[in-house]
């Protein structure tokens, strides 16, 4: 599912590029490619952090754990 996820991203990103070499960088379709792209780039970095969290269970809590430790 990654592979998918980065092929669209980098998809959406030539797009975008393309849309601002061609149309300006404040044209509403370059706006509207470039907020596409970010919520591409959310669901990418959730996945990645899903992922982490499923290969590593009993690190997500280390930080909370040395931090209550300190007080």
């Amino acid at each position: 599912m990654e592979k998918g996820i980065l092929q669209q991203l980098e998809f959406q990103r030539h797009l975008m590029i393309k849309s601002g070499l061609e149309n300006g960088l404040q044209s509403e379709k370059t706006i509207l490619l470039s907020r596409q792209l970010d919520l591409i780039i959310n669901a990418y970095d959730a996945q990645k952090y899903r992922t982490k969290i499923i290969d590593q269970p009993d690190k997500k809590n280390s930080y909370s754990n040395s931090a209550e430790n300190s007080l």
